[in-house]
């Protein structure tokens, strides 16, 4: 009898701790990850139950029997890479998607994927949730780089906006990051007289970029587009004043995110005055002469005249920037003629004129 009742307080005994040891907390579920153990089913399968991500640590996860999806959650401080590499095990049918949400649950990113992958990822400053979604078991490993941006760019604080855009310095070197959830940059800056601005851009991003150049009024005054490894330049003729630059992506799909470096060197513009060189008469009634070349000339304003001070019965001609010589026909016989002539240029819609050259005198036959 003592036996008998021995063996049933040590069955019970073996009972009640089997049902300790395979207990679950209330909602808990209980999934075989092998044969011989039972171990918790994940809990992250939703933004309120996310995980903190740990970088740098491999991660395995078994999406083949439960909800399919797991959530973690991240933060950086800076715009960023987000590097996800791992391999998916299973049925290898059923799609696979890693996606990233901003801090407000907004999906900015989903990437199909198949069974070994490696994505790059490029976020603002914030934080962040990172969902995977498949029917298979999953072990991947995830870094963060900081991509140092000249301007700490966050979701809260960015230069996404004319309103909100960074200030440049002329003559300075910058580097400038978009992102998935961030399409355009915008910086400001000013001429501090008329000038010609060298822009340059090295793009490193993974597709097209395109930059415009706007003044206060957001009246473009230059753009292009340059190509994804490749360098731009283009030299732009600005007057004085306030002015925006916008960097963007150029193609509708996510291409265009990554890094870009830039700057802007300055060069007042100041037009030296032409200065004539042979004037002659050449023939019955007409004139020649030549004059050396401006830099940074768009043309150049000829006056002559029979009045030393330009008051009356002057004539005038335009020539563009690669003429270096004129001839008239016409004139009066015997009679002095004065020439003059300056450099000008077009800013913006404004023409600039450097001074007149020296009065030059000729006798026509």
């Amino acid at each position: 009898m003592k036996t008998h009742t021995m063996k049933k307080k040590l069955l019970a005994g073996v009972l009640a701790l089997a049902v300790v040891a395979g207990t679950a907390a209330p909602g808990q579920v209980l999934y075989a990850a092998d044969k011989e153990s039972l171990l918790p089913a994940a809990t992250n399968t939703s933004f309120a139950s996310a995980r903190e991500l740990p970088f740098d640590t491999s991660i395995a996860e078994d999406m083949s029997s439960d909800d399919n999806v797991r959530y973690y959650k991240f933060s950086v401080s800076d715009a960023s890479e987000l590097i996800v590499r791992g391999e998916f095990e299973g049925n290898g049918i059923a799609s696979k998607y890693i996606s990233v949400y901003d801090e407000n649950k907004t999906e900015i990113v989903q990437i199909k994927e198949y069974e070994t992958f490696s994505d790059s990822i490029f976020v603002t400053g914030g934080n962040y949730y990172l969902k995977l979604q498949a029917r298979d078991k999953v072990s991947f490993t995830t870094t963060v780089n900081s991509l140092g941006e000249s301007f700490v760019e966050t979701q809260d604080n960015n230069n996404d906006t004319l309103s909100g855009a960074f200030p440049i310095e002329l003559k300075k070197k910058y580097k400038g990051v978009l992102a998935s959830n961030d399409d355009i940059d915008y910086y400001k800056f000013s001429a501090p007289s008329a000038g010609k601005v060298n822009f340059n851009i090295t793009n490193a991003t993974d597709g097209r970029l395109k930059y415009a150049i706007y003044d206060s009024s957001t009246n473009m005054a230059a753009s292009d587009v340059v190509y994804s490894n490749q360098k731009g330049t283009q030299e732009i003729k600005l007057t004085a004043g306030s002015y925006y630059l916008a960097v963007t992506k150029a193609d509708s799909n996510d291409g265009g995110v990554g890094s870009y470096n830039f700057n802007m060197d300055f060069i007042a513009l100041s037009l030296k005055a032409p200065a004539i060189k042979n004037l002659k008469a050449d023939y019955y009634g007409g004139m020649q002469f030549s004059w050396n070349k401006i830099s940074d000339a768009d043309g150049y304003q000829i006056q002559y005249c029979k009045s030393l001070k330009f008051k009356s019965g002057v004539k005038k001609d335009i020539k563009s920037e690669n003429d270096t010589y004129a001839s008239y026909s016409g004139l009066s016989h015997r009679k002095k003629y004065y020439v003059r002539m300056r450099a000008y240029v077009n800013v913006q819609g404004t023409t600039k004129y450097s001074k007149w050259s020296k009065v030059k005198v000729v006798k026509i036959k």
